[in-house]
């Protein structure tokens, strides 16, 4: 919409020549462009080939009254935001409501004071140059936008498009402004999108969101549109204003990313499953060359070769145990591990740890405790196995000192579960507190070094901490180098019937 010129141009339309010649010679005094009609046909014919900036409007006309052509004058979206002041010689309260329910923005009565007349053209001159001038500005900042910007009246015609409008049709904003896209020729797919959308945003008065792919000259684009209502003075949705954004380039990246990641999981996978087949080959004959050793133990041997056959026992243990934890790694890694849901006894899996790790307690001097709540239900539902593997765990880092496993029940929220609370603290290496992070991820270890006195790959923990989150259960840590560790472990279990 341009702006004002410094001589306006006014229509007057008024069946009276009198009335006519009297206001043409009030409103050539101040330099307006005067354009005159007796009757309102002729008026709007002239209004559509050229505009004026405001209409002075006789209310009793013959052919058609003055709200008649106020009327048509609004329903064109290229006149209706030109300012009507209706002038007639009624002046009753009721004939001034319907004349501004029409779209008239003021009323002057017969007879005329040209005092008045100037003061009230001049008064809404002055309001159409400012809202001229801040659609002007707003049309700049929506310019410097990446948006496309529409506004749709009810009809889905177009009152205002930004100038990119270009990069999703190619065709100029100037086209489109007071069209409708079927008047514009557009394939009926897109008509119906536009109309479709239009007509959520006034029938349901929400934003609606959702993603279009626009073929125009150009290839193909992926927007994110949005389309807003837009509400007047009275609280009426008078517009629905759609702002359509190109999200092509993070859709293609999003799609990469996600072809990067599943080519990832596929390439981990393989290489989970080749860690596991291989980790059992390996095991198999380990498994025979312990036996063989074991074998040899109960011959007469000298004392060094009992000793160097004792080193080759420890070592082939090691290799046995790190290739478990590879596999049960591995395993979980390929998603092949499913907790099972059997009955079993907390008090049996104590005995069993008890009975796993009372030699090696005795071999390093280590006080074993185990301390079980009486109030622990006697059973308990869940993969009791894969328990015993969590709590084991413990006991690999602990040099000298003790042991102690606290087994606590915690007053249940849902009858259904039980709720395990399972305390594991030793005399141990510790970790320190930069440390604690990390050694939760595979092969971190607190002391990483060639020279450390502890033995293992760094599994042990990441494995522990994938078996509990599997199970459903939270872990916790606090620890001091050094001193020890605790371990805080809540497991659920169903309850046995």
């Amino acid at each position: 919409m341009p702006v004002l010129s410094n001589h306006p141009k006014i229509m007057i339309v008024d069946d009276t020549p009198a009335n006519l010649n009297l206001l043409q010679e009030i409103l050539q005094a101040e330099n307006y462009h005067i354009m005159a009609f007796p009757r309102g046909s002729m008026a709007l014919s002239a209004a559509v080939k050229n505009p004026p900036d405001m209409i002075l409007l006789d209310i009793r006309m013959p052919e058609m009254d003055g709200f008649e052509v106020c009327r048509r004058l609004k329903e064109t979206p290229s006149l209706k935001d030109i300012p009507v002041i209706f002038i007639s010689a009624l002046s009753d309260t009721e004939d001034k409501l319907k004349a501004f329910s029409a779209g008239g923005v003021d009323y002057v009565t017969k007879p005329f004071h040209p005092e008045e007349i100037h003061a009230r053209i001049k008064t809404h001159l002055h309001l159409q140059r400012l809202l001229r001038e801040s659609e002007q500005r707003q049309e700049v900042l929506i310019g410097e936008l990446p948006d496309i910007v529409i506004r749709f009246d009810k009809e889905a015609r177009h009152l205002f498009v930004s100038g990119n409008i270009h990069e999703l049709y190619g065709q100029d904003a100037k086209a489109y402004r007071g069209k409708t896209h079927r008047e514009l020729f557009f394939p009926e797919e897109i008509c119906e999108f536009w109309e479709d959308a239009v007509n959520k945003v006034f029938d349901t008065a929400e934003t609606h969101e959702t993603e279009k792919t626009f073929t125009g000259k150009g290839p193909a684009a992926i927007h994110n549109l949005r389309l807003i209502p837009e509400y007047d003075v009275n609280g009426k949705i008078q517009s629905a204003l759609a702002i359509s954004r190109d999200i092509t380039a993070s859709k293609m990246a999003e799609k990469a990313l996600l072809q990067a990641k599943e080519a990832a999981e596929a390439a981990n996978l393989v290489k989970s499953e080749f860690l596991a087949n291989m980790s059992h080959e390996l095991r198999t004959p380990l498994n025979g060359i312990l036996g063989v050793m074991h074998l040899l133990q109960g011959t007469d041997l000298e004392p060094d070769d009992a000793e160097i056959l004792n080193l080759g026992i420890h070592s082939a243990q090691r290799l046995t145990h790190l290739l478990t934890d590879i596999m049960d790694f591995s395993a979980m890694d390929a998603k092949r591990v499913r907790p099972s849901k059997e009955s079993f006894e907390p008090e049996q899996v104590c005995k069993t740890l008890e009975g796993l790790f009372s030699l090696t307690a005795l071999e390093k001097k280590i006080h074993l405790d185990i301390a079980m709540d009486p109030a622990t239900p006697s059973l308990l539902v869940g993969d009791g196995p894969r328990l015993r593997q969590i709590l084991g765990n413990a006991f690999k880092f602990t040099k000298n000192g003790s042991i102690r496993l606290e087994i606590l029940p915690l007053s249940p929220l849902q009858n259904e579960k039980a709720h395990i609370l399972f305390i594991l603290s030793d005399t141990g290496i510790g970790i320190s507190r930069d440390l604690m992070d990390q050694i939760w991820e595979p092969f971190r270890q607190a002391d990483g070094s060639s020279t450390r006195s502890h033995e293992g790959a760094g599994l042990g923990l990441a494995l522990i901490r994938r078996l509990v989150l599997m199970l459903g259960g939270t872990l916790c840590m606090d620890s001091l180098p050094g001193k020890g560790t605790e371990v805080f472990l809540l497991l659920p279990f169903d309850r046995s019937h």
